[in-house]
């Protein structure tokens, strides 16, 4: 597996996604008014399900908005803790005091706030995994393990300054988004270039 919040000799943990929502229920002859038009109960079900599985609103928003269709589901409190926050805020100051990109930063910051918006389960963080260390293999074939192993150094090194940061990962399921290893891994190779060449 690839998670890059594993030390270095023990397996990998596996990739997060979005929890769903409970089954959908059998078609129902009722609707919920829409603008214009009839959703079936069915309907809204699956667009929350979908709304959920990008991290726009959490589980809890879904099923509030599915009980109550007037509900504004925006109003209800961020699932992120406050500790959570503060690492998250943290980390950020962190990262752009290194040198890292805003943008890179902020994609960063909004995967981990998606995933602990929505905790993954164990079953869906290994099936996941599977699907990243699938991807890192076709993209860098051989050179997988070495990009895998640069991008957990590069995450030690950050750890040491931000040691909340790993557990934000874990729980996220972030430690195994392909983007991040792959900007952390870039991030480690580039200053090995550096220390290399002597700059």
């Amino acid at each position: 597996m690839t998670d890059v919040t594993a030390p270095a000799a023990a397996p990998a943990a596996p990739l997060a996604t979005s929890a769903t929502l409970a089954e959908p229920t059998a078609p129902a002859e009722s609707t919920t008014p829409n603008l214009g038009g009839h959703v079936t109960d069915r309907t809204a079900n699956t667009m929350a399900e979908a709304l959920v599985a990008r991290g726009v609103w959490t589980a809890e928003q879904a099923a509030a908005a599915l009980a109550d269709p007037d509900a504004d589901p925006g109003a209800l409190p961020a699932p992120t803790a406050q500790s959570d926050l503060a690492t998250i805020t943290s980390m950020k100051a962190s990262l752009e005091g290194q040198g890292f990109e805003t943008k890179a930063i902020d994609g960063a910051a909004h995967i981990i706030n998606r995933g602990l918006a929505n905790p993954p389960s164990e079953a869906a963080k290994h099936e996941a995994a599977a699907i990243c260390m699938e991807s890192l293999r076709s993209q860098y074939g051989d050179k997988t393990d070495y990009i895998v192993e640069a991008a957990r150094r590069e995450l030690s090194m950050l750890a040491q300054q931000q040691p909340g940061l790993r557990d934000l990962l874990e729980r996220s399921g972030a430690g195994n988004n392909l983007w991040i290893i792959q900007g952390l891994a870039g991030r480690h190779l580039d200053r090995l270039k550096k220390a290399h060449l002597g700059g």
